[in-house]
């Protein structure tokens, strides 16, 4: 057996073949991630392969050992992305060098390897669900910064068209993708849709527009709105463009929703066939987005 040990750093590797016994077949060198490069090393790998068994070994970086790893599965190596903090321990366990160089990392990488041949866990990049995870986590959490600076945009606006109005609504609904104040000002878009009906004309309104979007119709909401808006003095008129503007904003925060609806909805169907969903979800107080959120994070490579 041959383990190819590879000590991945940002832009390049050091990489070290060896066999049982710490037996050096080559000694450690640098590869920068391109495939120029990266390609010699893929045929001395399938040179090795035609006489012993060969596999590859590299510790989880992040991000940094994703192109590599992927590149060689790609090219049918054996590739195996194992967890740094074991590596350490085992290090630390077989009393080897504690000198921190690149060369001397692969060669206790290429030792590990060896040591847990039997148990390498092989690298997937397709089929890692925690890097889905991880990946469907990253684009929701952009989602939810991008809704939150078009929300604080619509708001602004609204001081001016609505003054008081965005403090009576609550926020984007997770668990139902509802979301009432974008109902409502698709609705009624500036004051004086308010004001333009007497009290009990609007909440008429109001409790037909509540029933027809399955919110609780709600008098005393209804009054509390009428007099907000009663009160209010607007500092710009109610005109197409300003109307214009606040339905663009509404539409922006719309498909906000929706990504955030769907890439929550995907990375539950992915969590839930993961071991620790159930362990999560049976903590106090962990609403869905946490649940997944917990699961998420860096691991995408086994426990050995």
């Amino acid at each position: 057996m041959i383990c190819v040990g590879i000590d991945v750093s940002k832009r390049k590797s050091t990489v070290c073949f060896m066999a049982p016994g710490d037996k050096i077949i080559r000694r450690p060198f640098d590869v920068k991630h391109t495939k120029e490069e990266l390609q010699p090393l893929v045929d001395e790998i399938r040179v090795q392969a035609k006489y012993d068994e060969i596999k590859v070994v590299m510790e989880s970086t992040g991000v940094y050992h994703l192109s590599i790893a992927y590149f060689l599965q790609q090219n049918g190596i054996f590739v195996s992305v194992v967890n740094a903090l074991k590596v350490a321990n085992f290090n630390k366990a077989e009393n080897f060098r504690h000198t921190k160089t690149d060369s001397i990392d692969s060669t206790n990488i290429a030792r590990y390897g060896i040591a847990y041949w039997a148990k390498l866990p092989q690298f997937d990049l397709n089929g890692d669900k925690y890097f889905l995870l991880k990946r469907l986590c990253d684009a929701y959490l952009n989602f939810s910064e991008e809704r939150s600076r078009i929300l604080l945009q619509l708001q602004s606006q609204l001081e001016q068209t609505m003054p008081g109005i965005f403090d009576l609504f609550g926020g984007f609904d997770i668990n139902s993708g509802k979301d009432k104040l974008l109902d409502f000002l698709e609705r009624y878009c500036h004051i004086e849709d308010i004001i333009a009906k007497s009290e009990a004309e609007f909440i008429a309104s109001y409790r037909e527009w509540a029933k027809e979007k399955g919110y609780r119709s709600n008098e005393s909401k209804a009054a509390t709105i009428y007099a907000q808006a009663k009160n209010g003095i607007p500092s710009i008129p109610n005109n197409p463009i300003v109307r214009e503007t606040s339905m663009w904003y509404v539409g922006l925060l719309r498909r906000a929703d929706e990504a955030l609806m769907a890439s929550l909805t995907r990375m539950e169907d992915i969590a839930k066939d993961l071991p620790e969903y159930e362990l999560v979800g049976e903590m106090g107080g962990v609403g869905r987005v946490t649940r997944v959120a917990l699961i998420a994070p860096d691991r995408r490579c086994e426990t050995l």
